[in-house]
C-alpha cells in the first residue's frame, strides 16, 4: 500500500482554491436546489392526500326532506349525517346498520378531486390502499438503493444526478395525470425510484465538494436549513391551490424542477470520485477551470492537490514541464487532452505522447488494484461491519420517527397548513446547535444527546396521550420537541455516515443506509392507524428505539478532524494514530 504522502489531497486543493469561493458556492448551490424537487415529492402527500371527511348514507325509508318529520326527529337525523371518518352505516332510527358502508357509497364533504384519497375512494374498505400509496413511494426508494449506488460509485455522481432529474420530472408528470389508482400506484413507485437516486447522488456530491472544516457548518447545518426551507415552500403552494384539485397542485410542484436545466452546463463531477478512480486528467481540467473562476494560481492548486509531486516551471508558456516523484502535468494550453501523465524517468520532456499514455494507464491499473472494493466488504471487514450495523439501525429509527411525526401533523389541532409549517419550522433551531457544537463536541456526543432528547420527549408524549388526552397543548409541545431533536440526529447521521466509508464504498454504504431508512419510511404512514388502536404505541416505539441508539456511538470512531477517507487503509490508520498518541500523552 502506498503511503499517505502518495495520495492526492482534494481538501488541500479546495483550500488553495478558497473553500467558499465562487466555484465551490456554485457547485454547492446547484446541488442544494435539488432539495426543492426531492422534498416536494417526499411530503406532498400531506396535501394531495389530505383528509376529505365523508359520511355513509342513512339507511331506511325516512329522509331529512320528509315533511312528516317533526323538528326533534329532523335534528336527530341531521346529527347522524355529520361528516367524519366513520364507515359504520346508520339507520334513520339512530342505530347502527347492518355493517360498514362501502367506499363507493360514501358522500364527501369537499369535492372529490380535492384529494387523491377521495378521488379514488380510498376510504373504509379501501383505506389500506390509501395508506399504501405513500408506502409505494418508499418502495420505489428501496428499489433505488439496490440499483443506483453501483452506478454512482462506478460511473460517477454527475451522470446519475442528470438521469434521475429528468426521469423524476417525467414520473411526476405521470403521477399528476393519473386517472385511476393502479396508474397512481405505478407512478408513485417510479417517482420514489428516481427521487431516491437523485437524493443519494446529490447528497454525496454535496458532501464531497466541502473541505473537512466546513462539513459541519455547510452540510449538517446549512444543508439542514435548506432542506427545511425547501419543505416549507410546500405549505404556501398548497394553500394557493387549496380550492383546486390535487392534480393541479402536483402540476404546480413541477415548477421546482426548473433549476435542473442548468445542471448539464454548470455541474461538475465530484473531484474526490475522479481522484479515487485515477481519472487525473479530468481532475486537472476541473481544477484549471475552478482556478480561473476563483482567480487563483493553477500551479499552486495542482501542487496542493498532489502534495508537491507536480512542478511546472513555466505553466503559462507551455514549453517546459518538470516531473516530481511519479506524476507529470501538461501545461494548461496543451491541446493533447492529456493533462496528467505518469513517468519515472528524468528525460520525460523527450517522451512521446504515446509513451506517456502507456505509463499513465499503468498508473491507473495500480490505483484500481488499491482502490477497488466490493460491496461485500461492508459486511466481511470487521471495522466496516460495525459501521454498517450502526447505519442500518440508526437510519431505520430516525426515518421512521421523522416521517411519522411529519405525516401525523394532521392529527394535531388547528389548520393543516399552519401545523405543517410549524412542524417544519421547528426543525431549524437544531441547525444552529450543530453549527456551534458539532465540531466542538464531535459527531458521537451530539448524536447521543439528540437521541436521548428524542426518546425522552416521545415517551412522555405517549404517556400523556394515554393518561391525559385532553392536554392537547402539552402533547403538541412534546411532539414538536421530538421532531426538533430527531431532525438533529437525522442531520448528524447524514454527515456522519459518509465519513464512515471510503470513497469507493461511500455510496454503497449510503445505499444500505437509505434502504434501511426507506423500510422505516414505508412503515411510517401506518403509525396513525396504530395510534387509533393503541394510543401510546407509536410514541413508545419511537422513544425506546431512539434511547437505545444514544448508546450505539460508543463503538464508532470520531471522524470530526479527519478528511473524507479515500481508502479503507486510510480509515484503519485512524486506530493506529490513536494508539500512537497514547504513549505520547503518558510521557
Amino acid at each position: 500500500m502506498s503511503n499517505t504522502e502518495d495520495k492526492d489531497d482534494v481538501d488541500a486543493a479546495l483550500e488553495e482554491l478558497e473553500p467558499l469561493g465562487r466555484y465551490t458556492l456554485i457547485q454547492y448551490t446547484l446541488q442544494s436546489v435539488l432539495a426543492l424537487c426531492i422534498t416536494q415529492q417526499m411530503v406532498s402527500v400531506m396535501f394531495t392526500g389530505q383528509t376529505n371527511h365523508f359520511r355513509c348514507p342513512i339507511t331506511g325509508n325516512i329522509s331529512t326532506s320528509n315533511s312528516s318529520l317533526n323538528s326533534s326527529e329532523f335534528i336527530n337525523i341531521s346529527s347522524l349525517h355529520k361528516f367524519g371518518d366513520s364507515c359504520v352505516a346508520k339507520t334513520s332510527h339512530n342505530t347502527s346498520g347492518s355493517g360498514a358502508c362501502s367506499a363507493l357509497e360514501v358522500e364527501y364533504e369537499l369535492p372529490k378531486d380535492r384529494s387523491f384519497y377521495s378521488d379514488f375512494d380510498l376510504v373504509c374498505d379501501r383505506e389500506v390502499l390509501g395508506r399504501l400509496s405513500q408506502s409505494l413511494l418508499v418502495i420505489g426508494n428501496a428499489i433505488a438503493t439496490f440499483t443506483f449506488p453501483y452506478f454512482v460509485d462506478h460511473h460517477g455522481r454527475k451522470p446519475v444526478v442528470l438521469f434521475c432529474s429528468v426521469m423524476s420530472l417525467l414520473s411526476s408528470i405521470g403521477l399528476a395525470t393519473s386517472v385511476n389508482y393502479p396508474m397512481l400506484a405505478v407512478f408513485k413507485i417510479l417517482v420514489g425510484i428516481f427521487v431516491q437516486g437523485l437524493q443519494a447522488s446529490s447528497v454525496t456530491m454535496n458532501m464531497e465538494i466541502l473541505v473537512t472544516r466546513h462539513r459541519a457548518s455547510m452540510f449538517a447545518c446549512l444543508g439542514s436549513v435548506i432542506w427545511s426551507l425547501a419543505s416549507i415552500t410546500l405549505s404556501p403552494m398548497a394553500y394557493l391551490f387549496r380550492s383546486s384539485s390535487w392534480k393541479s397542485l402536483e402540476l404546480g410542484l413541477l415548477a421546482f424542477y426548473i433549476p435542473i436545466l442548468l445542471m448539464p452546463f454548470f455541474l461538475d463531477e465530484s473531484l474526490r470520485w475522479l481522484s479515487a478512480n485515477g481519472r487525473k486528467a479530468e481532475v486537472v481540467k476541473i481544477l484549471k477551470r475552478a482556478s480561473k473562476q476563483n482567480g487563483k494560481s493553477f500551479e499552486r492548486v495542482i501542487k496542493a492537490f498532489t502534495r508537491g509531486r507536480y512542478e511546472n516551471s513555466n505553466m503559462h508558456t507551455g514549453i517546459e514541464i518538470k516531473p516530481i516523484g511519479s506524476f507529470i502535468v501538461n501545461p494548461p494550453n496543451d491541446e493533447s487532452g492529456q493533462s496528467v501523465k505518469e513517468t519515472g524517468s528524468k528525460d520525460t520532456k523527450q517522451k512521446s505522447t504515446t509513451d506517456v499514455v502507456d505509463t499513465e494507464q499503468q498508473a491507473g491499473t495500480e490505483i484500481d488494484k488499491e482502490e477497488k472494493l466490493s460491496f461485500w466488504q461492508l459486511f466481511t471487514d470487521p471495522m466496516l461491519r460495525v459501521h454498517v450495523i450502526f447505519a442500518i439501525v440508526s437510519w431505520f429509527f430516525n426515518s421512521l420517527t421523522f416521517f411519522s411525526l411529519t405525516l401525523m401533523a394532521s392529527t394535531l389541532h388547528g389548520s393543516l397548513y399552519l401545523n405543517f409549517a410549524i412542524n417544519i419550522l421547528v426543525e431549524i433551531p437544531q441547525a444552529f446547535f450543530l453549527y456551534l457544537f458539532l465540531d466542538k463536541l464531535g459527531r458521537r456526543l451530539c448524536f447521543s444527546l439528540f437521541s436521548l432528547l428524542t426518546g425522552a420527549s416521545l415517551i412522555s408524549m405517549a404517556m400523556l396521550r394515554y393518561l391525559a388526552p385532553e392536554q392537547s397543548i402539552a402533547i403538541m409541545v412534546l411532539s414538536l420537541i421530538g421532531k426538533l431533536s430527531v431532525t438533529g440526529s437525522y442531520n448528524i447521521i447524514y454527515t456522519y455516515t459518509p465519513e464512515l466509508f471510503p470513497t469507493n464504498l461511500r455510496n454503497m454504504g449510503f445505499g444500505v443506509s437509505y434502504l434501511s431508512a426507506r423500510v422505516g419510511g414505508m412503515l411510517s404512514p401506518f403509525s396513525e392507524m396504530l395510534m387509533k388502536e393503541i394510543v401510546y404505541a407509536p410514541g413508545v416505539i419511537f422513544g425506546v428505539g431512539n434511547l437505545l441508539l444514544s448508546f450505539s456511538t460508543y463503538f464508532l470512531p470520531e471522524t470530526t478532524q479527519h478528511q473524507l477517507p479515500q481508502t479503507l487503509a486510510e480509515m484503519k490508520r485512524w486506530k493506529d494514530d490513536k494508539k500512537d498518541e497514547k504513549p505520547l500523552k503518558k510521557s
